[in-house]
């Protein structure tokens, strides 16, 4: 088992490193147009918000950054399913194929809201109502289901853009292979935790900008090499691999 966790990881580390060689140019061009993206869109949104004001307004605003998102990681997922295939991207096929993870996306983002809402419901804190009554029993037990569902389903947004799962199966495939590769994805699962939590350890705004844009990007690309070789491969296999090697 240690020797299948430290292959499986360190054949994903030298596929990253493939790509990033293979891609460098299109890597930081795109980098930089997400950068370019959420600062221009969040301008955007508190001009508006500050111009209009009124709480329809700020449904409306709500609303097109919502959508804005959807195509932002409907692109995201486009480009990481090419980059894990091994395809070379060239800046004028950059844009291919972002529209057929649109559909999936709105459903993945659906229903993690709607998991949200029944967490909200069965963990009331009672701290909307009055915020000096907080149960702190139910707000723990609220902040373990949570952090017990992260990891399960950690999974989720490589199995929507590397399978054909769609809806609620994405999330029973993504917790499948979790629970099967456990231990392979482990190191993986915290990496991700820790960068989308950057603001804890990263004390200054570039420093926490570097990790949103340089660094998870990266720990994007090699979680998908990751996938890939434990969804299309099975430890037997891998061992006979290792021994050809």
């Amino acid at each position: 088992m240690f020797k299948d966790i430290i292959y499986t990881n360190t054949e994903a580390f030298k596929r990253l490193f493939v790509t990033i060689k293979d891609n460098f140019l299109v890597l930081i061009i795109t980098m930089l147009g997400l950068f370019a993206f959420d600062y221009v869109t969040n301008i955007i949104s508190m001009s508006l918000a500050m111009a209009f004001g009124g709480g329809f307004t700020i449904i409306l605003i709500s609303l097109f950054m919502y959508v804005l998102m959807l195509l932002k990681f409907s692109f995201i997922a486009s480009l990481l399913s090419r980059i894990v295939e091994g395809e070379k991207i060239s800046l004028d096929s950059i844009f291919y194929g972002y529209k057929y993870y649109l559909t999936k996306l709105i459903n993945y983002v659906f229903i993690t809201y709607l998991f949200g809402l029944a967490l909200d419901m069965i963990f009331k804190t009672g701290s909307f109502y009055d915020p000096y009554q907080i149960d702190h029993t139910l707000l723990i037990q609220k902040m373990i289901v949570n952090l017990i569902a992260i990891f399960i389903f950690n999974a989720s947004f490589e199995t929507l853009y590397q399978t054909g799962n769609n809806s609620f199966a994405i999330f029973t495939y993504g917790a499948k292979f979790f629970a099967k590769n456990f231990l392979q994805w482990l190191f993986a699962a915290i990496l991700l935790m820790l960068a989308l939590n950057n603001d804890i350890f990263a004390g200054t705004l570039i420093l926490r900008k570097l990790v949103s844009y340089v660094l998870l990007p990266i720990i994007f690309i090699y979680r998908g090499h990751l996938f890939k070789i434990l969804d299309n491969s099975s430890m037997r296999m891998r061992a006979f691999r290792r021994r050809m090697d």
